[in-house]
């Protein structure tokens, strides 16, 4: 599977366009695929997240630009994402972990390796004044996002996603790219709310989970055991 860009310039043009109205606009984030990606039989594993809060503002900025400064946050020397104290970025080494049959290996193995094995995007790609966009300023992000997840299903095709972004951000978004309310099985044997189904076009598994911060361990890991007998790891 050769994957050659994580976003096409076409909607990269879009955003830009959209990002002239809304005032005080981060930088566009591009969704990251790791270099082993897709490279071996485990499944293919995408994390998507709400938005970032304060991406960097690269002038000019290009699809390009935006590219490599998704891949330098991620694995570049001083790469911030798998070595940060982020709940997000554990759990997505943890889950990738779980997934490649490597977790009894978690305490040697490099934090790159797993994020190097998965694919990093957003709900939204437009920050707004280093937070998340809320109101108006989400609302005008809508109908392109719901595009560009739609686009990232036929470009990456991934075979499990874990939609870490809590029960009530962006809803009806959610509910338009993978699946009305009524479409939803609830995860059995866990106290927090993990919705999952299977896309009944594509051979994926879609997870919608809390964020993982302040997820009390247990619970959090029970909820992965569980996604794992789903997916058959």
């Amino acid at each position: 599977m050769q994957l050659h860009s994580p976003m096409s310039p076409e909607l990269f043009r879009e955003l830009c366009d959209l990002r002239t109205n809304i005032p005080g606009a981060d930088g566009i984030f591009v969704p990251y695929i790791g270099k082993h990606y897709a490279e071996s039989e485990a499944p293919r594993l995408m994390f998507i997240g709400k938005a970032t809060e304060g991406w960097e503002i690269t002038e000019p900025m290009t699809l390009e630009s935006q590219i490599e400064h998704s891949k330098a946050f991620c694995e570049g020397e001083d790469a911030a994402a798998p070595y940060c104290n982020s709940a997000f970025w554990h759990f997505l080494i943890d889950v990738t972990l779980r997934m490649h049959g490597a977790q009894d290996v978690r305490p040697v193995v490099d934090s790159g390796w797993a994020v190097q094995r998965a694919i990093w995007s957003n709900l939204m790609k437009i920050g707004v004044g280093g937070t998340k966009p809320r109101g108006k300023d989400a609302k005008i992000q809508r109908e392109i996002s719901a595009r560009i997840l739609q686009d990232e299903l036929d470009r990456f095709e991934p075979s499990v996603i874990m939609l870490t972004v809590g029960g009530y951000f962006e809803w009806n978004l959610i509910c338009a790219v993978f699946g009305k309310e009524d479409c939803w099985s609830t995860l059995p044997n866990t106290e927090s709310k993990t919705w999952y189904r299977k896309l009944p076009d594509r051979n994926t598994w879609v997870f919608w989970t809390r964020h993982p911060q302040g997820w009390a361990l247990v619970e959090r890991n029970r909820t992965l055991d569980g996604i794992c007998r789903v997916v058959g790891r």
